[in-house]
């Protein structure tokens, strides 16, 4: 293990700690085959796969899910044979959203003082949230999530007030706070998305743009280039001046015409797909089996969210939940109180030492996109002419993308898994059933991040 020398003296060991943390209804096994796949290409790294919020207590709101996180990871660093020197963070899905509020947490108590930041990473997270769509379908999952997901599903879809009015992930991309601080002074920020067919964390949210290029793929002309080494990453891609003209619509009842209707990707979720004839047995079995499984399905959710809203109660009112929530963070901040918050594993607050600068822009990166996302970045009205398909972004979502994608050390790599149902688990492997095998699937994007992993 490389060591560091300060002052002239003995020689320090380098401790290089990895921080990762599962999504929505997660656990930590989860993130089994990313923590397999980084510890083989760097041994020296300790790894905590964080435990503390695993399934339903991922309900209770990104704030309390990152207090948890933060006691986990104070336990861990208390059990090192030496004090941690570098620190990186992985979050997957709603993880990258609790891991920015744990290094938000970790900045007020002035611990990356002492222990450099190296790299963040998050693959598909809802960076600004849940997106709303001109469905009525959408309208009503956005009415459910909201409701049904307790207080985490009110910050993902942003009805939640955290501070005078604004919700938390918007606070949370404001540049004088601790949250967007904190992530400034890491020096590799990595952003991994699906570019298609993630249904649960769409491209606009996951790769943190305004609009998407890759929503009408099938059709608007987009030339992608897949890496050669790290297959389904894309390389590059372009839209084209003009796009190409529409298809003439096939005869009705042509051969043309019925294999048009044919979808181009499963209808039905992986555990639910069957060889002949039992597939034929289950689309027939659809029509009463669906109104059974969705009535369970939401009596499960309603009694989740009382019992998230019951344990959030608790913490409310107890001495120990109240140093997550928002008015002691700001305390730290403002007045430097370190005895209210000091505990094992974090170093206290020093009123006067000031936060670390951003640091420089890192080198580029393997994979590069292409300009449009960043001149929409740049254009003083990003969105004039929405696509009516696409996303409804909210001012307050097109600041959180200006912000987030105004760090320099940013880097986007976007994933073509095609044709699957939904690519969510599978862009990290999530378990045996999210692979498609190297080539297709997660694997070679878990490698490439393993690879560029800077220790």
């Amino acid at each position: 293990m490389e060591s560091t020398a300060e002052g002239g003296g003995e020689a320090a060991p380098k401790v290089h700690v990895l921080l990762c943390v599962h999504g929505l209804w997660g656990e930590a096994k989860h993130l089994n085959y990313i923590v397999k796949s980084v510890q083989a290409e760097h041994p020296d790294l300790h790894v905590l796969n964080a435990r503390a919020n695993e399934h339903v207590l991922t309900y209770d709101g990104i704030d309390f899910l990152a207090g948890r996180v933060l006691e986990e990871l104070e336990t861990f660093l208390d059990g090192l044979p030496s004090p941690v020197t570098h620190f990186s963070v992985q979050g997957y899905s709603l993880g990258g959203l609790v891991a920015r509020y744990l290094i938000g947490i970790l900045h007020a108590r002035n611990f990356f003082a002492r222990v450099q930041p190296v790299n963040f990473t998050t693959f598909a997270t809802p960076h600004l949230g849940v997106l709303a769509y001109k469905t009525r379908m959408n309208a009503v999952l956005r009415f459910l999530g909201s409701r049904l997901l307790s207080r985490s599903g009110e910050q993902l879809y942003g009805i939640d007030d955290f501070e005078a009015g604004r919700p938390l992930l918007n606070f949370m991309t404001e540049k004088g706070r601790p949250f967007y601080l904190a992530l400034a002074s890491f020096k590799n920020i990595s952003i991994y998305a699906n570019a298609v067919n993630d249904i649960t964390v769409p491209y606009t949210t996951g790769a943190i743009a305004l609009t998407d290029p890759f929503a009408e793929q099938e059709s608007n002309g987009i030339h992608i280039v897949l890496s050669k080494t790290h297959r389904p990453l894309i390389d590059n891609w372009h839209l084209p001046a003009t796009p190409p003209p529409a298809p003439e619509r096939p005869r009705f009842l042509s051969a043309a015409y019925i294999r048009s209707l044919r979808p181009t990707r499963p209808l039905l979720p992986p555990f639910l797909q069957f060889r002949f004839p039992l597939n034929i047995a289950l689309y027939l079995l659809l029509p009463l089996l669906m109104p059974l499984m969705l009535t369970l399905v939401l009596i499960r959710f309603t009694l989740d969210s009382r019992a998230s809203h019951t344990r959030i109660r608790r913490l409310l009112a107890s001495p120990r939940g109240a140093h997550h929530l928002l008015e002691l963070l700001e305390r730290e901040v403002e007045r430097g109180l370190g005895e209210v918050v000091n505990e094992p594993g974090i170093p206290p607050i020093s009123s006067s030492s000031s936060p670390p600068p951003p640091p420089p822009s890192s080198p580029s990166s393997e994979h590069s996109e292409a300009n449009e996302v960043d001149a929409l970045l740049s254009s003083p009205d990003p969105d004039p002419d929405p696509d009516p398909r696409g996303p409804i972004l909210t001012p307050a979502q097109k600041d959180a993308c200006k912000s987030l994608t105004a760090l320099p050390q940013l880097r986007r790599y976007l994933a073509f898994i095609h044709p699957v149902r939904n690519a969510h688990g599978m862009l990290i492997v999530r378990d045996k059933r999210f692979t498609l095998g190297e080539g297709r699937g997660g694997e070679a994007v878990v490698r490439h991040w393993a690879e560029h992993f800077e220790e």
